[in-house]
């Protein structure tokens, strides 16, 4: 049971603080490859489940809209990966701010709402990309979502642990604790899973890219000093470090299955107990 977090997320700079509300919009039904007697009913319904099973542990607000989403899903070649997910986040100093984000899932597979009639598990996918989505890294224990291998088929204590330390709890939530193997800078750390592929150890820590001086594009950029400093507003004695208000994004977070198989046609997984961590398709 663990957990990896580094310092980033939604809303207020300050860990354990609600998320404020988080918009989705999802444009994957169309080109998604659904396993015979699924519908997109199903899968519409188990992508919201996931969004709502992140909500119900912790202090996180998602909505769903038609257009101008913070964190939009779609259908993607992605290689041998399930899932993808990378964000885009501004530098407030101590604790990074998420800006927005994107989620895709493979163009590749074959999936089921929730892993059964020969399909990968979408809802399990769901669950793990939107972890990433909310600032929860790679973790190596195989009972927790957070692993880059989808062998957990919904939230692990520490999964919940772990978005608790982000965001905190709302009232009537179950309190969780988990050891943080998360450590580093940037707002990006994670253990490595092995099998990563790029995505979860500790090169995620390293930027992709570096959108330098867009600071009007993401809400309240624009407004702080670039040297990171602002008026005391603490009344400690100096000025407040606030960050650079430089927006940046993330190397992509990939999750992978353990070692499948075509059988005339239709997709089989093999029993996760059976595997070897060297037969991950990557």
């Amino acid at each position: 049971m663990t957990y990896s977090a580094g310092n980033l997320k939604w809303g207020e700079p300050t860990l354990g603080q609600p998320s404020g509300q988080i918009t989705w919009s999802a444009d994957v039904f169309d080109d998604l490859l659904i396993a015979n007697g699924t519908s997109e009913p199903q899968f519409s319904d188990a992508l919201q489940a996931a969004f709502d099973a992140w909500e119900s542990v912790a202090s996180v607000d998602f909505q769903m809209v038609s257009t101008g989403a913070d964190v939009n899903l779609f259908v993607n070649d992605i290689g041998g990966a399930a899932g993808e997910a990378y964000y885009t986040y501004v530098d407030r100093g101590t604790i990074d701010v998420i800006q927005g984000g994107t989620i895709s899932f493979s163009s590749d597979l074959v999936w089921s709402p929730y892993g059964d009639d020969d399909g990968v598990d979408f809802y399990a996918v769901a669950l793990h990309e939107i972890g990433h989505m909310i600032g929860l890294n790679h973790v190596s224990d195989r009972t927790e979502i957070m692993n880059p291998v989808i062998y957990a088929d919904d939230l692990g204590d520490g999964d919940i642990a772990g978005a608790q330390f982000l965001y905190g709890r709302d009232p009537g939530d179950s309190a969780s604790e988990a050891p943080n193997d998360g450590s580093g800078g940037g707002g990006i750390s994670a253990e490595t899973g092995g099998g990563d592929g790029g995505g979860g150890g500790g090169m995620l820590g390293m930027l992709a890219a570096l959108l330098a001086l867009v600071f009007g594009i993401f809400s309240g950029g624009g407004a702080i000093a670039a040297a990171g400093q602002l008026p005391d507003e603490d009344d400690d004695g100096d000025d407040d470090d606030r960050g650079t208000g430089e927006v940046f994004t993330s190397e992509p977070e990939l999750l992978f299955l353990p070692l499948i198989f075509v059988e005339e046609g239709n997709m089989a997984q093999l029993d996760a107990e059976d595997e070897d961590e060297d037969d991950w398709l990557i």
